[in-house]
């Protein structure tokens, strides 16, 4: 939802507003968009008193400064953001796994798909950007 001044989300206070909030289909992960600095953080929603999971600051957050003790990771985005949204469960389940999927997209339109993977020697898992659709570009009448 749209956000008028800092959110608080899962006990974490954030530096810019929450333009964008939405859950993905596992529950396992909370993205939150913020404008005015152009990204997406997802945080980890397990349980703090999980002991099976470790968590880490798996990037540098600054706003949050560590204090949570919540797993969080920025997904950067060049443009300001018109939408985000998870595949949807189903057909996660239907594909070729079951792993997250985010897609972002940006006023100007271009779309950004973003898959969980597991991190190569990190705990947890990481979002890699896999694909990126940009708008075509209007060429001028000749």
């Amino acid at each position: 939802g749209k956000g008028d001044g800092a959110a608080l989300v899962a006990g974490m206070s954030l530096a810019s507003p929450a333009e964008m909030v939405e859950n993905s289909p596992d529950g396992r992960w909370l993205a939150v968009y913020c404008a005015t600095t152009r990204l997406v953080r997802l945080i980890e929603t397990r349980s703090r008193v999980d002991k099976s999971f470790p968590l880490v600051q798996a990037t540098t957050d600054a706003a949050n400064k560590g204090k949570s003790g919540a797993r969080t990771l920025l997904l950067p985005h060049p443009r300001a953001l018109a939408s985000l949204a998870w595949r949807p469960l189903e057909v996660a389940k239907a594909g070729a796994g079951e792993a997250n999927c985010l897609m972002t997209v940006a006023l100007d339109g271009a779309v950004r798909f973003w898959k969980e993977s597991a991190g190569d020697g990190l705990p947890g898992s990481i979002f890699a950007l896999c694909c990126v659709l940009e708008p075509p570009t209007a060429h001028p009448a000749i």
